[in-house]
Order: structure tokens, then C-alpha cells, then sequence
């Protein structure tokens, strides 16, 4: 997840090229979206296992592939409810495995690892139910299913 400097200034311009050769290749927005989570779940596996930095640039990368099905579907005109549904859905479980793979690789703050997810869950439910709610608090042109509450609370 970015937040919207980052997607506008670096993801948007730096990820269309990589977008057209995608709908090029026929591969859908939400082909991208389970293809960044599948690759999240083989981060979270590294990750449990010890080998953090392996997992950690195979998480980047699906970070990165997870910012690409927006630029994509944004690119082809196939934005949808059910693919920002899914996107959410898939970038929550996401970050809930990492989290449980750190808990598993650091088993000595399992606390601290519950703490942090449920710090997670609290900061993404308020921003996407500030973001739903409140029209001034979310960029209107940024053509999302799901709007977040800009700056601090999206990038949190």
C-alpha cells in the first residue's frame, strides 16, 4: 500500500510501461493483484524460516507487483468494485502473514507481534472508514474503488 505522493509521482509513472506490456501479455489487474499475494505468502515463508533478507526482497517485490494491478487496471480502463475488494482483501492477508512469519522467526515478542497486529488492523480499518466517510479527507481524482484518508493515516 502507498500512499498517494508515492503512487502519483514514482508508481503511476515509472509502473505504465510495465502496465502496457502486462496488457500486452493479456494479464489482468486482478491476475496481478493474486499473483502479489501469492508471492507475499513465499516472502512470509522465508521470513518464518530465518532467512530475513531473502524474504524481505521477495516481499518488496510483491509490494511492488501489488502497486502495479491499480497502474494496470487504471491503464486498460478495468477499474472495478470486486477488483478493489480483492485488492484490500489480498494486501490484509498479506500483511497478517508477514506479521504471523515475524512472530514465528522472534517467538520471544509473540506479545509485541500481537501487539503490532492489532495496532495494523486498527490504523487500516479507521483510514479506509474515514476515507469512505468523509469526501474532504480523500483525493476525489484518484480513480480508487476504496478510498483511504490521505497522508499520515493512508501511509500508516
Amino acid at each position: 500500500m502507498f500512499d498517494n505522493r508515492f503512487r502519483q509521482k514514482v508508481m503511476q509513472p515509472l509502473g505504465l510501461p510495465v502496465a502496457k506490456l502486462l496488457s500486452k501479455l493479456g494479464i489482468s489487474p486482478n491476475q496481478v493483484t493474486v499473483l502479489a499475494f501469492i508471492i507475499s505468502l513465499i516472502s512470509a515463508y522465508y521470513i518464518s524460516q530465518n532467512a530475513l533478507i531473502v524474504g524481505i526482497i521477495i516481499w518488496w517485490f510483491s509490494r511492488i507487483l501489488d502497486g502495479l494491478d491499480g497502474v494496470l487496471a487504471r491503464h486498460i480502463g478495468k477499474s472495478s468494485s470486486f477488483g478493489s475488494f480483492l485488492d484490500i482483501s489480498l494486501d490484509m492477508l498479506a500483511y497478517s502473514f508477514i506479521i504471523i512469519a515475524f512472530s514465528i522467526s522472534f517467538s520471544q515478542l509473540n506479545s509485541l507481534w500481537l501487539l503490532v497486529l492489532v495496532g495494523y488492523v486498527g490504523c487500516i480499518t479507521t483510514a479506509l472508514a474515514f476515507g469512505q466517510m468523509s469526501p474532504e479527507a480523500i483525493d476525489q481524482n484518484d480513480n480508487r474503488g476504496l478510498q483511504m484518508a490521505m497522508g499520515l493515516a493512508e501511509a500508516t
